[in-house]
């Protein structure tokens, strides 16, 4: 699923600055849910994993159009706050997922992905009796066009070249400013923060408070849905508020995820330390209220410093930091595996555990994007200054 949904969202950028957004949302959201419902028919893990490959490369389509589509639709006074309404469909459905295990049990996994499919399916119908690409109403001629004159002769290999041309042009723009990079570089690490907590939070609750088993799946349902769907909403909205009382707009609203990825470190490590089930539930509770908070005004930021044709390449770069932010899980896991070996990590020896190893990788990840977001701050204030 990470593989291909990072490799392919380049390439879902480039097609959502170049192509029907509202199609391209509608046969995206059409192709991974069939092929999630599909999935409960597979025989073997082989199907499974093909099943899994295809909804990531349907789903890197969606966010690129989707984000480009809201920031057309939107005054620019209320661009974040739409984008974070859209951004907090992330907990929600994670709310949802997590409630899914109570699905499973009464209608089985295979049961679980088809319903999943075919309410995807409704959604798809949806919004192809709602949405407009107001682009394709008033036409406009694009700034990044292919340099490459092959495909006259109309051959599958010409088509690719000027495709890889016109992506490579975009990212090239995109990357244009160094604001933007430090932009891309502190996403990087706010989505290590986010993977290693998602995958991670489970074992450890569940190793460190067992009597909270039976229940786990209703608790992380109310606070990555309270929680981090409150954060989503209200950041979007109060990015909006700065903006609207600031000289500097981009600016004021970058103060949101600075000061929610700096506040997520200590409120994380009182979680994973606490004593007590519920003084760690409160705290994390109070971690994702602080943390979540950062998608929307981020990508609106990002669309500042960049051209509006290259919006969708920009989201799609975003997008393909997700594969970035899986390494986090991945160390945490290693250095757990490495306790009792007594490895050198960092230049000194450590033997730690689940917790420690949490706190090490997720804190560190979201104080150094609270950094690199602030970093990025202060380069569109001497760009302004200048």
């Amino acid at each position: 699923f990470t593989a291909l949904f990072a490799v392919a969202s380049l390439l879902a950028g480039n097609l959502a600055d170049t192509q029907d957004r509202r199609k391209l949302t509608v046969y995206a959201c059409v192709a991974w849910s069939a092929v999630t419902a599909g999935m409960g028919l597979c025989t073997s893990f082989e199907e499974v994993l093909v099943a899994r490959s295809l909804t990531g490369l349907a789903m890197a389509v969606t966010a690129p159009a989707a984000y480009s589509l809201i920031a057309d639709l939107t005054p620019p006074a209320r661009l974040a706050s739409a984008s974070s309404l859209y951004s907090a469909g992330i907990y929600f459905g994670g709310a949802l997922a997590s409630l899914g295990v109570i699905l499973a049990e009464q209608v089985g996994w295979r049961g679980s992905c088809v319903a999943v499919g075919a309410a995807g399916l409704l959604a798809a119908g949806a919004c192809w009796g709602i949405l407009q690409d107001p682009r394709q109403q008033a036409p406009q001629p694009r700034q990044i066009e292919p340099t490459s004159n092959a495909n006259e002769g109309g051959s599958w290999a010409s088509a690719v070249q000027d495709r890889s041309e016109s992506i490579r042009a975009s990212v090239t723009q995109v990357l244009d400013s160094v604001s933007v990079r430090l932009l891309f570089s502190a996403t990087a690490f706010r989505f290590c923060a986010g993977f290693g907590l998602a995958v991670w939070k489970a074992p450890f609750y569940l190793g460190k408070f067992p009597s909270l088993a039976d229940e786990f799946s209703l608790v992380n349902a109310f606070i990555v849905a309270g929680g981090g769907g409150a954060s989503a909403i209200l950041g979007g909205r109060l990015a909006d508020y700065l903006a609207e009382r600031s000289n500097n707009a981009p600016l004021a609203r970058l103060q949101i995820p600075v000061w929610g990825s700096l506040l997520a470190a200590p409120l994380l490590a009182g979680a994973l330390m606490a004593d007590t089930l519920e003084m760690s539930l409160g705290f994390m509770l109070l971690e994702y209220l602080a943390a979540e908070c950062w998608v929307g005004p981020t990508v609106v930021t990002i669309y500042s410093g960049v051209p509006a044709e290259v919006k969708g390449t920009a989201q799609g770069i975003f997008s393909l930091l997700t594969a970035v932010g899986n390494i986090a899980p991945v160390l945490i896991g290693s250095l757990v595996a490495s306790k009792g070996v007594n490895n050198i990590f960092m230049g000194f020896a450590m033997d730690i555990d689940l917790q420690d190893s949490m706190v090490l990788v997720i804190c560190s990840s979201y104080v150094l994007s609270g950094l690199l977001f602030g970093l990025a701050g202060t380069y569109m204030r001497e760009k302004k200054a200048s």
